[in-house]
């Protein structure tokens, strides 16, 4: 099917519905925030139709975009003048965002994350890693959708199951889900085995020696809040626990860098 572009589809309530019922099963949730809103809009006559928005239809007609506007059209009990388009290829629905904008998370949904939200953050992360800048925040640099998307879809195995591994850590109360599961991201790339024996052991927490560096993370994650431990902090610790683990290191304490802000430039590296 080519693509087809018509202008000035009068969509009934009825219409809506029915073009409901071929959404794709992989889209985004409704906005229940915002079709309400666009919903008076339309029953008050002030919803613009001249936006340049479109009603999306793929190639196999199934709904990849405007379902939160038809929802608002049922709701609103009116018919509403749109512009659609069909015979989209199905690969561009990831980055479309138009109507509700979309977040990384609802991206990640549509690759098939098995947890969308902590699944965005970990690659989000690990992108802005690769390029150096390791607090994962201060830069001009922010991983587009289509980066996401395409970063998560090479590697989905490591990062589902640094998505996994950071529930875990969370659930325990051994820090944050992000910094837990980049962490266990970035060991994965250096040994698969080794990452997992590591937070097996972290999350567990069962007969550590007093010296072990794992004993140590697990203490300084559990006093994180009265530490004020930044997420960049956070990080950091996890990869010194790794470093003195990998190396049999016996450690007492843990420590960062001394008498010195965390930096990109400073950052502790796993090995």
């Amino acid at each position: 099917m080519t693509k087809k572009f018509t202008p000035n589809v009068t969509v009934t309530p009825s219409m809506a519905r029915q073009w409901l019922d071929r959404n794709a099963e992989n889209n985004r949730r409704p906005k229940k925030s915002r079709i309400p809103a666009m919903a008076r809009d339309m029953a008050m006559g002030h919803w613009n139709s001249d936006t340049g928005e479109l009603i999306k239809f793929d190639v196999n007609g199934t709904l990849i975009d405007g379902q939160n506007r038809l929802h608002a059209v049922i709701l609103a009990n009116v018919p509403i003048q749109f512009d659609i388009m069909e015979g989209l290829p199905t690969s561009v629905m990831p980055v479309l965002d138009t109507g509700a904008p979309r977040s990384a998370g609802d991206v990640m949904t549509v690759a098939g994350a098995t947890d969308r939200m902590r699944s965005a953050a970990i690659v989000r992360w690990s992108i802005m890693w690769d390029a150096k800048i390791y607090t994962g925040a201060g830069s001009a640099l922010r991983p587009t959708h289509s980066e996401i998307i395409d970063r998560y879809r090479a590697d989905s195995g490591a990062y589902n199951a640094a998505a996994t591994r950071a529930t875990d850590c969370q659930n325990r109360g051994l820090g944050v889900g992000a910094p837990a599961g980049v962490a266990f991201y970035l060991f994965y790339r250096l040994s698969q085995e080794d990452a997992h024996a590591f937070f097996d052991q972290y999350v567990s927490g069962a007969n550590l020696p007093g010296l072990s560096p794992v004993l140590a993370l697990r203490n300084k994650m559990t006093r994180r809040r009265q530490d004020r431990l930044t997420r960049p902090e956070q990080l950091g610790y996890f990869i010194r626990a790794w470093n003195g683990w990998r190396l049999s290191k016996p450690m007492a304490h843990l420590l960062l860098v001394n008498d010195s802000k965390l930096t990109d430039d400073n950052f502790p590296q796993p090995k």
